[in-house]
């Protein structure tokens, strides 16, 4: 990613810092609401570290980091038969994850992670535990994998199998699970990144084939200055039933492009684009589905600031999602629709940020309606680990 969430802890982390006089140059605090690139943060953390030898026990840190966090969920869902006009009221996630997340650092250039995860349905109280759950399941979560820089080469690396989340990932937002490996090639304004591995993107949960989908991606990322910049790139990725593709196809190939501009200390808009190569198959549904580029249109007020109480967000949405033009279908975001959604986040105490969003959506062909309320609580708490005390911290952007 490219910007550091205005909803981020670091901002908090780092602020304790300035304030401490720990970061040269910066004789002001972050103020609310400011969304940072992650090179300007990089830049702030290795000023403080460059200091490191100023700072006392609470601000360094050591070998093994240890963060988490509590998030309680509900998802309601509204759907219209614009056959028989009846409406069903279903519940889609209705659960508590709680997450732990450990870093060890092997040298100054490599770290391990290791993430641990258990989710608990509120609906139900029999059921079998799985290593694998999906929204409203109960079970566990482990992802494992180690990232690192190469200095030489000027090339950052992040390789094993971890949850993706990146509003950047294909042009528009991406959440999932990945196993493989990413790249990243360049310091300052121009980045790129190669992607390459698999990710399931619930091909056989909405009525295809497929467990996981081979992906292979370069991404693009230029920001011309801190208020404006442009994302866009290319990727294969595996041909989905579910999305009614082609699968004798074997990959599909897909182009975007993403841009975003920041109007001020309280105002973002973000625009993109997205086609695809992609073959119907054989069904009937198929034919009748459109083939378009899917675009989206997203305007934000302000944000919300972990380690700020009573600072909140404010965002609109409105998203064209042709299946056979976009390959990402979130929890968020139904499959073949088109969609207004309006956002509100709000932190009413540090570290806990509740997130409500509603979405107004329909089917892009035959116009059947789907609404969903999602509601999120989120409790976060990152300690660094040392000698068994703990400790809070400043983690590494």
């Amino acid at each position: 990613m490219s910007e550091v969430p205005a909803s981020d802890w670091s901002y908090g982390a780092v602020n304790e810092l300035i304030s401490a006089g720990m970061v040269p140059d910066y004789a002001v605090t972050i103020p609310q609401g400011r969304v940072m690139s992650r090179m300007e943060m990089a830049m702030i953390v290795d000023a403080a570290m460059q200091n490191k030898s100023a700072m006392n026990a609470t601000q360094q840190a050591d070998k093994l980091s240890i963060n988490g966090y509590a998030r309680i969920r509900n998802d309601h869902f509204l759907k219209s038969d614009a056959g028989s006009g009846l409406t069903t009221r279903t519940t889609r996630a209705n659960m508590i994850h709680v997450a732990v997340n450990s870093t060890y650092k092997v040298n100054e250039n490599w770290q391990a992670h290791t993430d641990l995860g258990y989710r608990n349905s509120f609906s139900g109280f029999d059921e079998r535990k799985s290593l694998a759950p999906g929204e409203n399941q109960t079970g566990l979560t482990v992802d494992t994998y180690v990232t690192g820089t190469m200095p030489k080469l000027g090339l950052d690396a992040k390789i094993g199998k971890w949850n993706e989340w990146n509003i950047y990932g294909w042009g528009m937002d991406i959440d999932c699970d990945f196993s493989g490996v990413q790249m990243t090639y360049g310091k300052k304004a121009f980045k790129t990144f190669f992607t390459g591995g698999q990710m399931d993107l619930w091909d056989d949960a909405m009525g295809g084939t497929r467990t996981k989908e081979k992906v292979t991606s370069l991404r693009f990322f230029y920001s011309f200055d801190k208020k404006n910049d442009i994302n866009f790139g290319t990727s294969w990725s595996s041909a989905m039933a579910s999305r009614y593709q082609d699968p004798d196809q074997g990959r599909v190939f897909y182009y975007y492009t993403h841009a975003h501009h920041k109007f001020d200390q309280n105002w973002d808009l973000r625009a993109g684009i997205i086609n695809s190569n992609a073959d119907r198959n054989n069904t009937a549904a198929a034919g009748t589905k459109t083939k378009h580029p899917g675009r989206w249109v997203q305007l934000q007020y302000k944000g919300s600031n972990l380690s700020v109480p009573k600072s909140y967000g404010i965002t609109l949405d409105y998203r064209y999602e042709p299946a056979l033009s976009w390959p990402t279908v979130t929890d968020w975001c139904g499959l073949n629709e088109k969609f207004l959604r309006l956002g509100f986040s709000y932190v009413p105490a540090k570290n806990i940020l509740l997130d409500t969003f509603y979405t107004w959506a329909r089917d892009i062909d035959t116009n059947k309606r789907e609404c969903r309320h999602v509601v999120l609580l989120h409790c976060l708490e990152r300690r660094w680990l040392t000698g068994g005390e703990g400790r809070q911290c400043l983690q590494r952007i």
